[in-house]
């Protein structure tokens, strides 16, 4: 019984004397290879390959076919390169790409190409755009509804999908994909085989069989229905949320059966949408058998308004505002009108009527731009002046109403009748007697006869008129009032006419229905304090204001108590740097509290006697000689050239051998048209101070003002030679200034400097 199992154990101790063989190959294969595989381990014995060896290896017909395939390799991915790099002018193909590790470990059997449905030289911009279609598709989140099959299914192909998309999105890792493909293909086309592909999705199959069941599953196109809403004007002006519900047929997928479903559909007006604005909901509506699901489009239009009408982005305010007959006679248009909900206007302004040729009735037509129902448009406003049909001057228009209307009794309807007869104004079959109501259309007649048309055409072009364009000025100034409003500034500055303004007081939450209470109480107690102080707070209006108002405290109800131990207020200091900044209005106001304190604002007799009283600066210039000037040159800027001529007027009586008032009287004298005052005043500045300004003024002022001649001008010089004799420099500059500005002007510059000067000194 021990015998086998001893010759067991004895075979196991001594193996059978076997010849084994290894063989190993990688992608480099070599002579040293080639031997082991052949003689086994006897070819470790022989020595290294020699050189006549190592020739004729590579000279043998499988190196060579080895040496074919990588050239071919080479020349077939460049020829790719380049075809890549005409269609895609980002991509730069560089030899650090072999070196980059890859991205993902693909299979190189699969076609990533036809996984994503494009050609092998498609953009990176064209792979996003494959697999973001097929990821609607395929994607886990999109099967819902359909079998765990189907899921399964799916989910392996959008698997496919992304291992191409992460192969394809990476550069090196493409380049590195696309050789190694190249290469298997002409490794097979050499040796007469075919490139095996393993199975993989196909996206340009897939999407034909899509589109091909879909085509036998095509119903009829939906119908679209048209659903007009109609809302305030203030939501298509402001914007907003609007939510409408609507029944529709709903077709149960369990019974087949037609069902009466409740659907809430939700919108988001913009602001300042266009008339009509629609929201269209496709295959949302009606569900049907044999067609498509209704398509619903809510087509949103504007109610009426009480006070506005829209046309496009603009709108136009219903009402006219009556300015009445006597605004002809006022400096000054204050008004309100209404717009939409959560808005009120403000004007203010120069009146243009004033002074106007015409007869008592105009029409102002004022254009705001921005606030209209959307930022392009604007809000149109109409004035109308002298509306009243009582007696006076507008009661032919009364009559001429009745004469239409055929009512012509008593003897002032004999007159009347007499006087268009005399004249041959009546209609053609003259007057029935009587002139009742049942005679037949006499005067209106007489009213379409073509002379009185043409009178009448003839007195509507007589009647001045206006157009006037505000635009905004600044941004929004925020209130802090409960709800929430501002006030925007709108001006005519840009168009050069009479400065007229707006304020436009909006307040947007105001503008919802449930809201209009507020917007009410809010109206009704802010916009009689902007009447009075709106235009206060704007440097614009300020400066348009007249001199009497500048002497006016703001608010006058209110006293400021100033004790003995506070010190001066620096007005003037102030003064300058209101000045300085542009805010004349404000400076104007400080000169006038300085000139107060010093007492020139007394009466002319009392300011003169306490003219030696006042302080005198390093320059030997009195302050209140300062302080005069300035006003005067605040003044000038506000365009109030009459009261600026007084001013200087006063600080010239104060300091007689300063220049700088005398420059300003110049300024003033000129606007108001004393232009021998002004050209007086500019000699006494160049006199005084004969700087280039000045020198300058008064030769402008000479050479509007008086002739050109050369005696006139000789004249003037030998003026100034005598003022020079006596030392009176200052006033011989002056002189000469004139003399030149006297000449007449070089017909030849040239000739003229070549000509000797027979009047030179």
């Amino acid at each position: 019984k021990e015998e086998p199992e001893l010759q067991l154990c004895a075979a196991w101790r001594d193996p059978l004397p076997a010849a084994m063989s290894v063989t190993t190959y990688d992608s480099s294969f070599s002579y040293r290879q080639n031997q082991v595989a052949r003689l086994g381990e006897g070819a470790s014995n022989r020595g290294p390959m020699s050189a006549e060896d190592k020739k004729k290896f590579e000279a043998s017909p499988f190196m060579q076919k080895m040496k074919e395939i990588d050239e071919r390799s080479w020349q077939k991915f460049s020829e790719r390169d380049k075809k890549r790099k005409d269609r895609d002018p980002n991509f730069k193909p560089i030899d650090a790409d072999f070196e980059t590790q890859k991205a993902h470990k693909y299979d190189k059997g699969i076609n990533y190409y036809k996984v994503l449905g494009i050609d092998e030289y498609g953009t990176n911009e064209e792979v996003k755009k494959a697999y973001r279609k097929l990821s609607l598709t395929y994607h886990p989140d999109k099967t819902t509804g359909k079998t765990q099959e189907e899921k399964d299914e799916m989910a392996e192909i959008f698997m496919e999908v992304k291992n191409a998309y992460k192969t394809l999105s990476d550069e090196p890792t493409r380049r590195q994909y696309d050789f190694e493909r190249d290469r298997d293909a002409v490794s097979a086309d050499t040796h007469g085989k075919k490139v095996q592909e393993k199975v993989s999705f196909n996206a340009r199959e897939a999407m034909k069989k899509i589109l091909e069941k879909a085509k036998e599953n095509q119903k009829a196109p939906s119908e679209v229905v048209r659903i007009p809403v109609q809302i305030r004007l203030e939501k298509l002006v402001y914007g907003g949320h609007k939510a409408i519900k609507r029944s529709r047929q709903v077709k149960d997928r369990f019974y087949g059966d037609f069902t009466e479903s409740i659907r809430t559909f939700r919108m988001d007006i913009p602001a300042g949408a266009e008339q009509p604005w629609t929201a269209e909901f496709r295959r949302q509506g009606d569900q049907h058998e044999d067609k498509e699901p209704d398509t619903l489009r809510f087509m949103f239009s504007a109610k009426s308004h009480g006070f506005v009408d829209r046309s496009g982005p603009d709108l136009h305010v219903r009402q006219t505002v009556n300015l009445g007959e006597g605004f002809r006679r006022k400096p000054f248009i204050a008004a309100d009108a209404p717009s939409i909900g959560g808005k009120h206007l403000l004007f203010w302004g120069r009146n243009p009527f004033l002074h106007s040729d015409g007869g008592d009735e105009g029409e102002l037509r004022v254009k705001i731009a921005g606030e209209g129902a959307s930022s392009k448009g604007a809000l149109h406003v109409r004035f109308r002046l002298g509306l009243s049909g009582g007696s006076g001057p507008t009661s032919g228009t009364t009559s001429a109403s009745s004469a239409r209307s055929g009512a012509a009794p008593g003897s002032d309807g004999r007159a009347q009748a007499e006087f268009l007869k005399r004249f041959d104004l009546g209609p053609p079959s003259g007057f029935e007697e009587g002139g009742g109501s049942g005679g037949s259309s006499g005067g209106s007649a007489a009213s379409s006869n073509p002379v009185m048309q043409r009178r009448l055409e003839q007195r509507n072009r007589c009647k001045p008129s206006f157009d006037l364009e505000l635009a905004a000025v600044g941004v929004a100034l925020g209130l802090f009032s409960k709800p929430t409003c501002s006030m925007q500034l709108f001006a005519n500055l840009r168009q050069g006419t009479s400065p007229f303004f707006a304020i436009c007081i909006s307040s947007p939450p105001c503008g919802k229905q449930r809201a209009a209470g507020d917007w009410e109480r809010l109206k009704t107690r802010l916009t009689p304090v902007l009447q009075k102080t709106g235009f206060y707070l704007f440097r614009e209006p300020r400066g348009l204001l007249p001199r009497a108002l500048t002497r006016a405290a703001a608010f006058p109800d209110r006293t400021f108590l100033a004790s003995a131990s506070a010190p001066p207020m620096p007005w003037k200091r102030l003064g300058d740097e209101a000045f300085a900044r542009g805010d004349y209005w404000e400076s104007a106001r400080l000169y006038f509290e300085r000139a107060g304190e010093l007492g020139l604002n007394d009466e002319p007799e009392v300011a003169e006697a306490r003219a030696p009283e006042l302080l005198r600066g390093p320059d030997l210039v009195p302050e209140g000689a300062k302080v005069l000037s300035n006003l005067a040159a605040c003044l000038a800027k506000l365009g109030d050239f009459a009261s600026s001529l007084e001013q200087a007027r006063r600080a010239s009586a104060l300091a007689p051998r300063w220049a700088r008032p005398w420059a300003r009287i110049g300024v003033a004298a000129w606007r108001v048209n004393a232009r021998t005052e002004a050209i007086e005043a500019y000699k006494k500045a160049v006199e005084f101070d004969p700087s280039r300004t000045n020198v300058a003024a008064l030769q402008s002022a000479v050479s509007q003002e008086q002739d050109h001649s050369a005696e006139a001008a000789h004249a003037t010089k030998e003026e100034g030679k005598e003022a020079m004799k006596s030392g009176q420099l200052g006033l011989a500059l002056a002189i000469y200034t004139v003399a030149i500005a006297r000449l007449p002007p070089a017909a030849d510059a040239t000739a003229q400097m070549q000509k000797p000067d027979e009047h030179a000194l």
